[in-house]
Parts: structure tokens; sequence; C-alpha cells
């Protein structure tokens, strides 16, 4: 916990230590061993104790692979060494009535999507591995390996774009949905601007789909409850957004006006919101909402609060607000005129420089 609240707030290579230290304390406990294969003499575990115990072990699991997915670094606990059940659903405990999320139900089905997840992370992890560090050329073969995974999805967890906005609360099944597309932009980012696969359409895809569902989520909860996986979400879908309309740059020089097209235009603001008003609750959110509007002043000559009350008075004047429901929102500008901001990369080695989480803004001088 101390670790990922270190990470939270910018502090890579402390939050990389202590996580890492505690990843290793539970591993040296054994906790991914099956603890009725231990050798414990008198004392016994029920099912109920092997149950949570298997929660902590693959909550952490996932924990520890998603920081590796965002920081670029290895994950310390492998499917290859674990040998405790997959998470079971738990009876209901009423101790725990406490920490339901507002508005659920109270049973939680959590089991299904952890087992799920993980199934998504051994499968990413060697794909990531493979383009990344092999140069395996055959991004579409993979980009296909994990649309079918969300495809054979079982039918309580699968998802379209309808069903996204009456989804948006349910934070079990929706950490699900967030993970998917932060693999998915990850694994394209870098490959928005080479013609001839498929990347353009996934990240525009998925930068749709994640509009709808934190746009959805926040009309419901505000900002103050967004996890940080909507955040990270809505720092990828920048990145992207910004980086795929450097492709078109007619140069470097020339102003940007934001006017992709009217829905990326949408989502642009919309994620770039959500970043501004989540300040409060992440330290992350706040030095990247900032470093993004600094940029873009600086080296871009671009004010975005400017642009933001241009794109509030365009939604007026049309009289329409953002839909939760469809990305339908008209734009009076086809006229586009793009730059070429980068984003966060696929993996950060560094310590926590937000220069280094958006390539191509630094002076290549430096």
């Amino acid at each position: 916990m101390l670790g990922l609240y270190d990470i939270y707030n910018g502090r890579n290579n402390s939050g990389w230590v202590l996580s890492g230290i505690g990843l290793r304390m539970g591993f040296n406990l054994g906790f991914q061993l099956n603890p009725k294969s231990w050798y414990l003499k008198e004392e016994s575990i029920n099912d109920l104790t092997v149950s949570i115990r298997s929660r902590i072990y693959w909550g952490c699991f996932i924990v520890d692979h998603l920081l590796g997915l965002l920081l670029g670094r290895p994950a310390t606990l492998q499917i290859s060494d674990t040998t405790i059940q997959e998470s079971e659903a738990t009876p209901d405990i009423d101790w725990i009535a406490e920490y339901n999320f507002p508005g659920y139900d109270k049973i939680i089905d959590i089991s299904n999507p952890l087992k799920n997840v993980v199934q998504l992370i051994v499968l990413t992890e060697d794909i990531l591995h493979r383009v990344f560090f092999k140069k395996d050329p055959n991004l579409d073969t993979y980009n296909r390996q994990i649309i079918d995974w969300r495809e054979k999805l079982p039918d309580p967890l699968k998802w379209d774009r309808k069903t996204l906005g009456r989804r948006a609360s349910d934070p079990t099944r929706m950490m699900l949905v967030y993970y998917y597309y932060i693999v998915q932009l990850c694994l394209n980012r870098q490959f928005v601007r080479i013609p001839g696969n498929s990347s353009q359409e996934i990240c525009h895809n998925a930068t749709e789909d994640l509009y709808i569902a934190i746009t959805s989520f926040t009309k419901v909860h505000g900002f103050q409850k967004c996890s940080i996986l909507i955040v990270y979400a809505s720092i990828i879908s920048v990145s992207v957004i910004l980086l795929g309309a450097s492709e078109k740059a007619a140069s470097n020089d020339v102003a940007l006006s934001l006017h992709f097209n009217p829905e990326t235009r949408r989502n642009f603001f919309a994620f770039m919101n959500v970043l501004k008003e989540c300040s409060n609750t992440w330290k992350l959110s706040q030095r990247s909402f900032e470093m993004i509007c600094q940029k873009l002043k600086k080296d871009y000559r671009i004010d975005y609060e400017k642009e933001y009350e241009r794109q509030t008075s365009e939604i007026t004047s049309i009289g329409k607000a953002p839909s939760y429901d469809s990305p339908g929102l008209k734009s009076q500008h086809s006229d586009i005129q793009y730059n070429s901001f980068g984003g966060p990369p696929l993996f950060v080695s560094t310590d926590f420089d937000w220069e280094s989480l958006f390539p191509g803004c630094k002076d290549e001088n430096e």
C-alpha cells in the first residue's frame, strides 16, 4: 500500500522499492502457495481463510503486473511459481459492509473478473515482450489474440458500447474493462503513425469506449471516487490522441487548434477534464494535467484553458452536451490542423520524470 501511495503521487523509485519489498515478503512467506499443502501441525485452515489468502495473492498479482506495464519494469510474481487456487466467490460477510461501494449490491462477484484479468495478464505479458523486446512484427496477430480474449469472456462480463454507460458504476467488472483498454493503448500507441496496420482504428475505438465509460461514471459519482485506473486510462488516452494528431502535422510551428475531428476533440477535453478534476485526489493526475498544459503553452503557444472554453461554447451553441451513451457530438469545424505533441511511452525506466513520460517534448539537444 505504501508503494502504491508513492507511485500514485509520482515517486516511482521509492514506490517500486516499497511495493517490491511487500511482494517479496509475501513470496518469502509462501503466499503464492496453496496453504492446504503446507505442514501445519495442529493448525487447521478453513475454506474462508484459504479464499481470503487467495484473494490477497491474486490481487497482488494484478497490481504487480499493472505497475510493471505502466512503469516498464519486470513483474515479481510469476504464474509458474503459483500453486494457490484461483480466487473463488466468498460467502456474505457482515463486517465488510462498510467497504462496499455506495449503491452496489451487497454480494459482489470479484472472482470472475479476477480470473479473467489474470488470463489477460498472462496473454499480454508474452505479447508485449515479443513486440517490444524481440521486435516481432506480427502486431495484427497479437491484437487479434487480445480481441479473442474479450470475445470469449463469460456472458456476465461481456460488454459493448451500449452497455458501457449502464455498467460504469460496477467497480468489479469495470476493472476488467479499464485493464483491457490500457493494454490495448499501451500495445498500439507507438504504431498509430505507421500506415498499414490496425493500431489507429484500435486506439480510436478504445478511446471512444473509455470516454463513454468514464463520463458515465463521473456523471453519477463525480470525480472524487475515480479510481487510479480511470486516471491512467485518461493519461494514456490523451497521449494517444495527441500522438495520433502529430501524424498529420503540417509543421511543428503551427499552433494546434485541437480540431482533430469532432469525436476526438470531444474525447481529448473530456480526458483532460478528468485529470484536472481528479487532481485533489491523485497527485499523479495533477502533475500530468499541469505538465501537459505547460508544454502546450510553452512549445506550441496553446492556451489550454482558452481552448477548453472554446470547446464548451461550441457545445452550448449547438445545444448539445456530450452523450454518455453514444459517440455522437457534432462539431462545426471540419478544417483540421495538427501538431506533434507526444505522450507517455509504454515503458518508463527512469524515475518519475514527467518530461520522459512525453517523449518528443524535450529539446533534442538536452
